[in-house]
């Protein structure tokens, strides 16, 4: 039997603050996989050390020979990773399973700290503790030249963008100006500081959705207020999602910004799965995906939107849009987690 270790709310719920985990929980349930509790979100210290002994030890042994069991990754307090690995580690060597990663974020990635000598050393040990995986579920090709330079041995198997699982009806903007461009996720100045810089572009508006917007709405600029991941699609109204991070209009700087180099952020699959082309920024990891599949823009700066968007014409909008609708298929289905997981 194949085995998921899930972090709940409490007894019969699983953590709804984060759709990229529960949805994976979800699709390895429709896979057949047994869900074990390893602990509650929010509990003390202790209680969290206490559960997840008792929902490790629990997964080794259900698990039998050539049988897997499946983790997200990371889980927080960061000590529980240090604990989850060893014991399921020991336990492998005992019961001969599988064990297989799914990784949500890389600490030593995403700290902007890796043109340190001290941050190479963080993502060296952060990624050696990894190698014990039979697979490691990673987001894209940038991410897996990563894990292969400090680890080489580490099978990286590459997901591609996130699944977001929905069913549901999305809004169907046409093509007229002013250009309608979406911003959602997490809207925390500290995170995303160039949408308090947004320049004042011909022919585009900005349409915000997501919690802790602080900046005043303009002309070029509404502010639609915060939806569940579930409710989210249904009134997200626009042309282009955009994926973009930290304080430039220019570039994306700093930890945020530079993370995109590396990993495929939830918001790409939020677009997706609304039915909506995306722009991105030319250095991000997602680039090389988006023009392979010609489902949005590649721009070098926030200002270049607004020449790549006047010569944009109708028809080769609604082409773009056509591709996007094919990978929203899958996306919405868990296409791509299934895919990863199948040996």
């Amino acid at each position: 039997m194949n085995i998921v270790l899930c972090e709940y709310v409490n007894k019969n719920k699983y953590n709804a603050g984060n759709k990229a985990r529960n949805d994976v929980l979800l699709i390895t349930k429709k896979l057949g996989y047994k869900h074990i509790a390893l602990y509650r979100s929010g509990a003390s210290k202790i209680l969290v050390m206490i559960h997840l002994i008792r929902g490790s030890i629990d997964a080794v042994l259900c698990a039998g020979k050539n049988e897997k069991i499946l983790i997200q990754y990371p889980y927080y307090p960061s000590a529980v990773n240090k604990l989850l690995f060893a014991v399921l580690n020991f336990g492998k060597k005992i019961k001969k399973y599988k064990l297989e990663l799914v990784v949500h974020d890389v600490i030593g990635l995403r700290n902007g700290k890796l043109d340190t000598g001290e941050g190479q050393a963080v993502l060296a040990s952060e990624i050696g503790k990894m190698s014990i995986f039979d697979k490691v579920i990673c987001h894209n090709e940038a991410m897996k030249k990563v894990f292969n330079t400090f680890s080489p041995e580490t099978n990286c198997k590459v997901l591609g963008p996130f699944d977001y699982l929905y069913n549901g009806k999305s809004i169907v903007a046409e093509p007229e100006l002013p250009w309608k461009i979406v911003i959602a996720g997490n809207l925390k100045q500290e995170k995303c500081g160039y949408l308090y810089k947004l320049p004042n572009l011909s022919n585009i508006k900005f349409e915000l959705y997501g919690p802790d917007y602080s900046g005043s709405p303009g002309e070029n600029i509404s502010y639609h207020g915060s939806f569940s991941p579930d409710e989210l699609i249904s009134h997200i109204n626009g042309h282009f999602g955009l994926v973009w991070d930290g304080e430039s209009c220019e570039l994306c700087s700093g930890a945020y910004g530079q993370y995109l180099k590396y990993n495929n952020p939830h918001k790409f699959s939020l677009y997706l799965a609304s039915g909506i082309p995306v722009i991105v920024w030319t250095e991000s990891a997602i680039a090389r995906y988006v023009e392979e599949k010609g489902i949005g823009l590649c721009v070098s700066s926030l200002e270049e939107m607004d020449i790549v968007l006047n010569d944009l014409e109708r028809e080769k909008y609604y082409s773009i849009k056509d591709n996007v609708l094919k990978i929203r298929k899958d996306i919405i289905s868990g296409k791509h987690l299934m895919a990863a997981l199948a040996d």
